[in-house]
């Protein structure tokens, strides 16, 4: 048995390393092809110009407009009575958000949705979800931005990279949604940025960041296609909360998403998602060593066959799956953080598998045996141990599979659902009450047990 979860184990590194390593198989091409396409994106890049190469006064006039009215004239003039604007914009944002389909002719639309390309449905609603990350420039005023961007509603889900800069001085950030961040996206961004004056400081700032980022960049034509974004973030003056608006326009699909009027998106600060996942770290370690002491203590009073027939193999074996579950959920949870976080994460996922779910496994081994009958071929045995223990790293498999499935959908359960699927999940004593009530076991609630 300790072999088989020894290759279960290396089968779950191996599909997160995967996860994380991206395409490795494909070819890698060559020296002097990158070497020619790197020379030719720099000379590109020098050259563009706000006049010659500004995308944003090619957008429709009311998108522009938007922006504008969003930004203050291209950030530009904006007031900022409430004070200054946060230095430090990084953190998960949640809001509203609500499309608008444009009928306009414009450079990028010919009036026909390009195939394979999605959209939302012209004034559909729902939830969006920015996720930020910076990274300092040598210009005081603008750092460079990463992160996500996920768009979800009843009939429609998108989830897209983006790049761009924010200005502190004004709070305003310009950033170029995609399915994959490519080389183009730094000349995007800088296309899209609405005045002049931003347009020469993102060309500096990204140059310079390009300068480590493009040798690392795949080439637009080697990336998924769909409706690309053009996001126009303005945040709000102040130093605690992470308040802003948004507006994103896809040129090619001739859409655009945005905050609905009156309302906001709320972020939750990087450093203080991060004190909020230590301070669970900590409530889940002390969880965790209750449940083993719990364990250890039930162990303890079950050391005969006849106390361990009165235990029900059935709740301990959904115990063990629900267990691996939860062990999924944060391993799956540590693609989604970095750095202290990640550890955090990582290391509660393989406390909750090794610690618990190894020790659960060993205990229904000890509870099957003592309910089977002495005269049962040990041959049986063995292979009604293996069913036993291929059932429970099936359900391991299968909840990996469903939990990344969901998440890859990005759109959620119905609460009655969910809250249906949790009660049946934490339902494992459901077969223990019905073996002590078939068994006329006394004492079956006793804290023992």
């Amino acid at each position: 048995m300790d072999r088989t979860l020894g290759w279960i184990l290396l089968l779950c590194v191996l599909w997160l390393w995967l996860g994380w390593g991206g395409n490795w198989w494909d070819s890698p091409e060559s020296k002097e092809r990158r070497d020619a396409f790197e020379r030719a994106w720099w000379k590109s890049f020098r050259r563009l110009t706000f006049e010659h190469n500004s995308t944003f006064s090619l957008l429709p006039d009311d998108v522009q407009g938007t922006v504008h009215t969003l930004l203050g004239n291209g950030g530009t003039n904006l007031k900022s009575p409430g004070g200054e604007f946060m230095r430090d914009v990084t953190g998960t944002y949640h809001g509203e958000w609500v499309a608008d389909h444009n009928t306009q002719a414009t450079p990028f639309w010919n009036g026909t949705l390009p195939s394979g390309y999605s959209r939302p449905e012209d004034g559909s609603t729902g939830r969006l979800k920015l996720v930020l990350s910076s990274e300092s420039t040598s210009h005081r005023l603008a750092e460079v931005l990463r992160g996500t961007v996920g768009l979800q509603s009843g009939g429609f889900s998108t989830l897209l990279e983006v790049e761009g800069l924010y200005w502190s001085d004004s709070g305003v950030a310009v950033l170029h949604g995609a399915p994959e961040v490519s080389a183009q996206s730094a000349v995007d961004v800088v296309g899209a940025v609405p005045s002049e004056r931003l347009f020469a400081t993102a060309k500096v700032a990204l140059g310079e960041a390009y300068t480590r980022l493009l040798p690392q960049r795949k080439r637009a034509e080697d990336v998924g296609r769909d409706c690309e974004y053009h996001v126009y973030v303005q945040f709000r003056p102040g130093r605690k909360a992470l308040v802003a608006r948004a507006v994103m326009f896809a040129p090619a699909c001739s859409v655009s998403v945005a905050t609905p009027a009156g309302r906001t998106i709320v972020g939750l600060h990087a450093k203080t998602y991060l004190l909020m996942v230590l301070r669970y770290a900590a409530v889940a370690a002390l969880g965790m060593v209750a449940l083993l002491l719990l364990l250890e203590r039930q162990m303890r009073h079950t050391p005969t066959p006849a106390s361990l027939a009165r235990v029900s193999y059935h709740t301990l074996t959904m115990q063990a799956i629900v267990d691996s579950h939860i062990f999924v959920l944060h391993a799956i949870a540590c693609t989604a953080v970095g750095s202290l976080a990640f550890l955090v994460s990582g290391a509660v996922a393989f406390v909750v598998f090794s610690a618990l779910l190894v020790l659960v496994m060993r205990y229904v081994s000890a509870v099957w045996r003592s309910q089977q009958p002495s005269a049962v071929d040990p041959d049986d045995c063995r292979r009604c141990l293996v069913r036993m223990y291929v059932t429970a790293y099936v359900a391991l498999v299968v909840g990996v599979v469903a939990t990344y499935a969901y998440l890859d959908s990005q759109r959620p359960l119905p609460a009655a659902v969910l809250a249906t699927l949790m009660a049946v999940a934490h339902g494992y004593w459901v077969p223990q009450i019905w073996r002590n009530a078939k068994r006329n076991t006394s004492g079956g609630l006793r804290w023992d047990y």
